[in-house]
Parts: C-alpha cells; sequence; structure tokens
C-alpha cells in the first residue's frame, strides 16, 4: 500500500471544509492539503441544503440586528458569543469570496439579497452555487 503524507487534513468537503482548505493553501502554499469528502465537492453538511448565507452587508442593515434576527429565529437558546462571531465575521468572509472572484448580485449600490427565517431585513445571498464554484475553483490554483 502506498502511503502518503500531508501537512493538513481537513475533513468534509462542504462549505466549512472547502473553505478551511482553502485557507491553508493560501497560508502556504508550500503545504499539503489533503480534503476528505464522501460525495462531490460542495455536497457536504447542509451546503446544498441551504437558501444562501446571511450577511448584514447593506446599508440599511447591521451587524447587530443580525446577531438580534439569529438569536430570535432560534428562540433565544442560541449561544450569544457565536452567534456575534458568525454574523459579524461573515462580513469579512464574502468580501474575501468576492476577492476570490464570486460575483455577488448587485442592485444599484446595494446587494440582491432575500429574507429567510425571520429576518428583519433581507440579507441571504442567494448564488451558493457560484460560492462552492468559486471556493474550488480558487482552490486548483
Amino acid at each position: 500500500m502506498k502511503e502518503n503524507w500531508f501537512d493538513i487534513v481537513v475533513v468534509g468537503g462542504g462549505m466549512a471544509g472547502l473553505y478551511a482548505a482553502n485557507a491553508a493553501v493560501e497560508k502556504s502554499r508550500s503545504l499539503k492539503v489533503m480534503l476528505l469528502t464522501g460525495s462531490e465537492l460542495g455536497a457536504g453538511g447542509c451546503s446544498k441544503r441551504t437558501h444562501g448565507i446571511n450577511a448584514a452587508m447593506n446599508c440599511d442593515d447591521s451587524i447587530e440586528l443580525h446577531i438580534h434576527d439569529t438569536i430570535s429565529g432560534g428562540g433565544g437558546i442560541n449561544d450569544r458569543r457565536l452567534v456575534e462571531v458568525l454574523c459579524t465575521d461573515i462580513v469579512e468572509r464574502m468580501k474575501e469570496l468576492e476577492q476570490w472572484g464570486l460575483t455577488l448580485d448587485k442592485k444599484g449600490e446595494s446587494y440582491d439579497v432575500g429574507t429567510y427565517g425571520g429576518s428583519t431585513k433581507s440579507r441571504a445571498a442567494e448564488p451558493l452555487r457560484r460560492v462552492l464554484k468559486t471556493i474550488s475553483s480558487f482552490m486548483e490554483r
């Protein structure tokens, strides 16, 4: 049996796994990164079942309101610290995806986003297949 050695092994080929593997490669192109997935890239976790990625990206929205909506949508049982990290960090992650080549739909200067799950503002960016394709193609470079 042939042995292979890797510096980093990422388990899961959904959005988080693709992002983690790409982040490792971005940190150092010399790292050998293995991505293990039980199905096609981007199909893991709930990546294929979600409607989009929620981020307070438009000027009529705020991270604080996104936090409030997320906690309210979770019936108040959420871990507030984790919700704060999620709602704060996702804005930068979306900007990062745009830098990698993802094209988000826009109406004028605002992002063209939908409303889901009891949000008080529209913030769901829907081009999920484009997100997964962008991460996958960026990793191949």
